[in-house]
């Protein structure tokens, strides 16, 4: 992958690897310009500004699930991973995420963070904020981190906390994420 100037116009690149997203965020802080991290698309005109000069960062090459422990109904997947997708793999084990999130074909794993959509079901089971117990992420400077971890009983209340609805202030990559899901309704 080569990190080209965006100039005035945003430059799209899709991503695969956080390595690449770490490359990009570190070619934008060296070009003192904004990068914008957009996965299906679906919420663009929530939040910043719909093109913005800079690095776009297009999340859906992200799109693998990482690991699945039926069992103990958590799984870890990546930024770029549809819901709908994310759906299919659950329900192969009696399972669900109780979220009610629009265009789920397209809307993504890192989307539905960022923007902290939980819908319909967010009375009865909760926000996403709620189902997150780890979640790793790129800093402005290109450093991966990590918040909370996979095993439920050691989740913090307010594991990465700060990357929720980070659509309005501009968050970065959500590269991987662990989630508790349910056992079919």
């Amino acid at each position: 992958m080569t990190v080209q100037s965006p100039s005035t116009t945003t430059h799209s690149e899709i991503v695969s690897t956080s390595e690449d997203v770490s490359k990009i965020v570190r070619a934008a802080g060296d070009q003192r310009t904004s990068v914008c991290i957009v996965g299906g698309a679906t919420s663009l005109d929530y939040g910043l500004l719909r093109e913005i000069p800079g690095f776009r960062v297009v999340t859906t090459g992200l799109s693998r699930v990482l690991d699945y422990a039926a069992r103990d109904m958590t799984i870890t997947v990546e930024a770029g991973l549809p819901f709908q997708t994310l759906t299919e793999v659950l329900l192969e084990q009696n399972q669900w995420l109780p979220l009610d999130v629009p265009h789920p074909e397209r809307a993504t794993l890192g989307g539905i963070v960022a923007c902290d959509w939980s819908g319909a079901f967010e009375s009865g089971y909760g926000t996403i904020r709620d189902m997150v117990i780890g979640i790793s992420a790129i800093d402005g400077r290109g450093i991966r981190f990590s918040a909370g971890g996979r095993v439920v009983q050691y989740r913090h209340p307010d594991s990465g906390q700060f990357l929720y609805g980070q659509v309005h202030a501009g968050g970065g990559d959500r590269a991987g994420r662990s989630h508790e899901v349910l056992p079919e309704r």
